[in-house]
């Protein structure tokens, strides 16, 4: 008897073109929330980030009256770069209980506040394990063990064009490292910027 396990293939989707631009056909999907002295807010829901974070700047202005612990942490992505302490404030999300019962449902969550930072506020893995949130992201929903669903969003995917940009002075960036280097463009965008470098090299965003 053969004890070869099967395997099933699946169908490649018509977006996977074989052009190196998958990842710019999907955009993150985001829920929004509520902080306390804001409106709502977007959150970006991110499994592959170990803890939550958040706009130094946002911060203070959605809880100006919350203390900050001094205990600083380097985050790694792209480069690393030190959080300006952490707190731990509470959320809202709008929820469906039950299938037609609309109710905000309120947890508290730890986030790591750094400068300038551009996602605004990051809902982590921590908060995905500690409340048992689940995110289906094909039908585009988060779930509660409570029976509370929350609507998942993402960007509409807009198509992209040539931007010339270029350089105000010339900067050399180190290997692994990251430099915030000052640019103008032949036009003034209103979205961020996919940068693809024209000698090679990995693609950036910008602001």
């Amino acid at each position: 008897m053969s004890t070869e396990i099967p395997t099933i293939i699946l169908e490649r989707p018509s977006q996977l073109r074989g052009d190196g631009k998958s990842f710019l056909r999907s955009t993150p999907l985001h829920c929004y929330v509520r902080a306390r002295e804001l409106g709502p807010t977007k959150a970006l829901t991110d499994p592959c980030s170990n803890v939550g974070l958040m706009d130094l700047a946002l911060f203070q202005r959605g809880y100006p009256a919350t203390g900050i612990h001094p205990l600083t942490a380097s985050v790694s992505a792209v480069g690393t770069n030190k959080t300006s302490g952490y707190a731990i404030v509470p959320i809202q999300f709008d929820c469906i209980r039950n299938g037609n019962i609309r109710e905000k449902l309120q947890a508290d969550i730890e986030v790591h506040l750094m400068e300038d930072f551009p996602p605004g506020l990051v809902i982590g893995l921590d908060f995905l394990c500690d409340y048992g949130m689940e995110l289906n992201i094909a039908k585009k929903i988060a779930s509660f063990p409570t029976g509370h669903t929350a609507r998942l969003a993402s960007p509409p995917n807009k198509r992209f064009g040539n931007v010339k940009m270029w350089c105000r002075n010339r900067t050399v960036v180190p290997p692994r490292t990251i430099k915030k280097v000052e640019i103008k463009a032949s036009i003034a965008p209103r979205n961020r910027l996919h940068v693809q470098p024209l000698h090679g090299g990995r693609k950036r965003n910008a602001a």
